[in-house]
């Protein structure tokens, strides 16, 4: 049996493919890392919009994007919300229009329950609090995500709210979190106390309370 060979020339082939392959493996690593710097940048400014339409800036500065990544598309159909949510009439609905793309821009990233909350305060805004859309969303995002800290008092309170049209399940995931939220400290507790007295989740709420403090452990 003849010994294999490896010529000067075939040994120079293979360093030179080997070092190309590492060449391409690092200009991928590279294009990888442009693309979530331009991501990080675009959800900084979308959250730098936020805040503009939050503190009530009559025209934030937002990107238009359809393509922007869904955490930048989340925060900016916010502020497009956040606008809605201080006008009336048509100003309100132009405002709910604009939201519309970056909510859909948002479905790309399945099972997210902050982009469900996002959906619910759209259909609030634009059908009300009581519409099987919004239900429909609001029981979603507790499917999604059962605790979003964020979130906790704006779920909350519209659970309050609608406590009458909630399902069992919504209810029952509704009064969870406002537990582990009231587990937090005085000033969580007395938050959520605010939210709930006087509504009809105050003794659902209440008789919750005293369940998870008799269970053991």
């Amino acid at each position: 049996m003849r010994p294999i060979t490896v010529t000067d020339a075939t040994a120079q082939r293979i360093a030179n493919a080997a070092r190309w392959c590492c060449v391409l493996v690092l200009l991928a690593m590279m294009i990888e890392a442009g693309f979530a710097l331009r991501d990080e940048i675009s959800v900084a400014q979308a959250n730098t919009c936020l805040g503009e339409a939050i503190a009530g800036q009559a025209e934030p500065d937002c990107p238009t994007s359809t393509a922007l990544p869904p955490r930048a598309a989340l925060a900016i159909a916010h502020a497009d919300l956040a606008k809605a949510a201080q006008a009336t009439g048509r100003m309100r609905t132009i405002w709910l229009q604009r939201a519309v793309p970056m909510l859909v821009r948002t479905r790309t990233r399945p099972h997210w329950g902050e982009a469900d909350v996002a959906e619910a305060y759209f259909d609030v805004l634009a059908k009300g609090a009581t519409d099987p859309a919004t239900i429909n969303a609001y029981a979603q995002s507790y499917r999604d995500a059962p605790y979003l800290h964020d979130a906790v008092l704006w779920r909350v309170r519209f659970g309050t709210m609608a406590w009458s049209v909630l399902s069992t399940a919504t209810r029952r995931a509704m009064l969870d979190e406002a537990g582990s939220y009231a587990e937090g400290g005085t000033g969580p507790r007395a938050l959520i106390g605010l939210i709930v007295t006087g509504s009809g989740a105050e003794t659902a709420f209440a008789n919750h309370q005293n369940r998870v403090g008799a269970s053991p452990g």
